[in-house]
């Protein structure tokens, strides 16, 4: 598999970039940047780097890439996948995929029509400590009930992009497809409703939101996020008789170790689940379903978790 990475952000030069070197199945990587940037030192961090391009059209008429990795600000997320979908290239877009619906709508179709896979970066279901967690309630045969997530942290910078209203920035946008996600890891659903507040503001810029979502069986999440406080990084499930806690829920590093907090009928334990390089294993996922062709499910969480974030922003 080759890939091209439209977008030289600090995510994609920390996380997926070290995560498509480690990918035995990443032969190739293409890198599209509109940064000036010196090509040879480029080469030497990165070991599968193939072609530097500064141009994003021209690395999408160039490139032999397959899949198509779009790490851009996120107002530009909707054009770069049209381009790349257009090319006949596979992409995984950063999260927020979207942010108008009738975008996600129309380039989903456009994926399906293809047969392309489109897929949103959201990993942290994928780490040892998420997969655990669950395991934990599915031994004992219960079923979470409730979910607590938290994931707020200090301010950014004031030139980010993520306090820019223009470029697609805001809490809704930045974490709420964290608070999306974490409903759906929980439940193994989708909500039936969803009640959110912004609870602080940046200028015109939502900072911080806490909401409250129901789910089938009578399941519910609470949720605070925002960049506004000190650092905070957690998710709390529990249920008749279960509850499990663990730190670093969202955005785990590979080489940090994890630590599950478990109550069972009122006996503590603690479990220590593997090391797990989230990016790693998402798109070592996206990339065996593409080559198996089983990939659709893909657009379709896309567009659902898109209805639901963005019905959020509506409110």
């Amino acid at each position: 598999m080759r890939v091209l990475l439209i977008g030289y952000s600090r995510i994609a030069q920390k996380r997926a970039l070290p995560a498509f070197h480690v990918l035995p199945e990443v032969a190739s990587i293409d890198i599209a940047t509109q940064r000036q940037l010196d090509p040879v030192l480029l080469r030497a961090q990165h070991s599968k780097l193939n072609v530097v391009y500064f141009d994003y059209a021209q690395a999408l008429r160039e490139t032999n890439a397959d899949l198509v990795y779009v790490s851009t600000v996120n107002s530009d997320h909707a054009y770069w996948v049209e381009q790349a979908l257009d090319a006949n290239r596979h992409v995984v877009v950063d999260k927020p995929a979207f942010i108008r619906l009738d975008a996600a709508e129309r380039l989903t179709a456009l994926a399906q029509t293809k047969n392309l896979c489109l897929a949103e970066c959201i990993v942290f279901r994928h780490h040892p400590q998420a997969i655990a967690a669950k395991q934990a309630f599915a031994s004992a045969n219960i079923r979470p009930s409730k979910a607590i997530a938290t994931f707020s942290f200090p301010m950014f910078a004031a030139d980010n992009f993520r306090l820019n209203k223009q470029q697609g920035g805001g809490a809704l946008f930045d974490l709420g497809p964290y608070a999306i996600g974490a409903g759906n890891y929980a439940f193994d659903a989708r909500p039936i409703d969803i009640q959110c507040r912004v609870t602080a503001w940046h200028n015109e810029v939502d900072v911080a939101f806490s909401l409250m979502a129901t789910y089938p069986n009578q399941q519910v999440l609470i949720g605070h996020f925002g960049f506004n406080t000190e650092y905070c990084n957690t998710l709390e499930l529990l249920g008749a008789g279960m509850y499990v806690r663990f730190d670093k829920a969202f955005t785990t590093l590979p080489t940090v170790d994890t630590l599950l907090q478990i109550r069972a009928n009122n006996q503590p334990r603690e479990l220590f689940p593997a090391r797990g390089d989230t990016f790693a294993l998402f798109f070592g996922e996206v990339i065996a379903r593409i080559q198996a062709g089983t990939h659709q499910q893909f657009s379709q969480n896309l567009l659902d978790d898109a209805r639901d974030l963005l019905s959020l922003i509506d409110k």
